[in-house]
């Protein structure tokens, strides 16, 4: 998810005039760039995600940032504001993806494993906080339709884009709610985007594409 945070951001610039919009976007975007600063550091992936993106850890990242606000700003308000934004993406990708809200907790909601109902969320979640935004007390040039407009065509850009990434590349337009190869009858992906072997091994749709043990002679 990217542009329905940026959504989220816009709507709490129109509650709160005085916060600085970019401070908003910078929260609201910041677990994701934590995320990319410990996976330049070498951290795996699993690792980068939990520690920002995973209760109880996102929530301390979150209450650092209120901490950085309440000095930049002196108000206890914009300290509150700070984490209830940064904590929103945590929830909102636990809707978007598999992320899981809490250590040890059960995977999220996947909607992003279909692409159009993806676009869907994200795009009202922006719309919303751009509406928000242009009817605010004090409008920033981000509330002009051109803002808007471009910001749609780059998220259906990279969802178009997408669906050539693993793993998504076995979907397709014409048949989104399917692995491509299945409605094609085409060879299935690699082992890496299909789960456990194990679980593979007796699905048809898996042993009509693997190759038959040639009987032993002599």
């Amino acid at each position: 998810m990217i542009i329905g945070h940026l959504g989220v951001a816009f709507a709490a610039r129109s509650r709160w005039p005085r916060l600085s919009i970019y401070w908003l976007i910078l929260a609201t975007l910041a677990p994701d760039l934590f995320r990319a600063a410990l996976a330049a550091t070498g951290m795996s992936m699993w690792g980068t995600t939990r520690y920002s993106h995973v209760l109880p850890y996102s929530a301390l990242f979150a209450l650092a940032l209120g901490l950085v606000a309440l000095a930049l700003f002196r108000t206890g308000q914009a300290a509150a504001v700070t984490v209830a934004v940064v904590l929103s993406h945590i929830l909102l990708d636990a809707v978007s993806g598999q992320k899981a809200l809490w250590d040890g907790g059960p995977a999220g909601l996947n909607a992003q494993r279909y692409q159009q109902l993806e676009f869907v969320i994200e795009a009202a979640l922006c719309w919303w906080g751009w509406r928000l935004l242009g009817r605010s007390p004090a409008p920033t040039w981000l509330s002009r339709r051109g803002v808007l407009a471009a910001m749609l065509v780059f998220e259906a850009a990279f969802q178009a884009w997408s669906l050539n990434q693993r793993p998504y590349a076995t979907r397709c337009w014409v048949w989104p709610l399917e692995s491509c190869w299945e409605w094609r009858g085409e060879r299935p992906p690699a082992q890496a985007d299909a789960g456990p072997a194990s679980s593979r091994q007796n699905d048809p749709r898996w042993t009509k594409f693997l190759p038959r043990r040639e009987e032993s002679r002599g």
